[in-house]
């Protein structure tokens, strides 16, 4: 199905297992329910499809376009969506876990309950997204740009913030990487060197 033309269609519940769909077209299709473990869609446009209740696991999504796409439910463990387009993707209640964002672009993003424990977000970019209650223990975020999102009830303990940019967001009931609940934005300078310390950037020259 490499380069098929997928348009539009109604493939609810469909087994999609191992299937080679790299560079398909599969816009404003119905494929909720739909089994694509394994399966390649890597640089595939699937915008504005219905992917509700999915299982994508450990398929390939690098350099795919899921801008508008519905992935409610879905389990996407294991997934790679290396340099995805995910901006104003519905991902609620969606699992997540160890799967490779980066440089994903998450722009307007709804990731409400979304469960992404471990996941790899170097670089990825959350703006104006929903993250609210969404958990992220273990993500590591180095270089992510999180600006202007809602965190509120979002678990960020034990992530790795390395280089990562946040400003703007919401903080409320939020925990931080030490662990500990936060309502404003927590300290990003002036690090004390305790386990789980946001340091990124501190000059610790000549410390003894």
């Amino acid at each position: 199905l490499t380069n098929a033309e997928l348009k539009g269609v109604e493939l609810i519940n469909a087994n999609l297992k191992f299937a080679d769909l790299i560079d398909t077209s599969i816009q404003y299709a119905n494929l909720s329910g739909a089994r694509f473990d394994y399966a390649d869609l890597t640089d595939a446009s699937i915008q504005f499809a219905e992917l509700i209740g999915a299982n994508l696991y450990e398929a390939r999504l690098a350099n795919a376009d899921l801008n508008g796409v519905d992935l409610t439910n879905a389990y996407m463990a294991l997934v790679d969506l290396t340099n995805a387009k995910l901006i104003g993707a519905d991902l609620i209640n969606t699992n997540l876990y160890d799967v490779d964002l980066t440089n994903a672009i998450l722009r307007y993003a709804d990731l409400t309950d979304a469960s992404i424990l471990y996941a790899n977000l170097n670089g990825a970019i959350f703006d104006f997204a929903d993250l609210t209650n969404t958990n992220l223990y273990g993500a590591d975020l180095t270089g992510a740009f999180i600006y202007m999102n809602d965190l509120t009830g979002a678990n960020l303990d034990s992530a790795i913030v390395t280089n990562a940019y946040f400003s703007g967001n919401t903080w409320s009931n939020t925990e931080w990487i030490d662990g500990e609940i936060y309502d404003s934005q927590p300290p990003m300078t002036d690090c004390e060197l305790v386990p789980y310390a946001y340091c990124a950037g501190a000059d610790l020259s000549y410390m003894d």
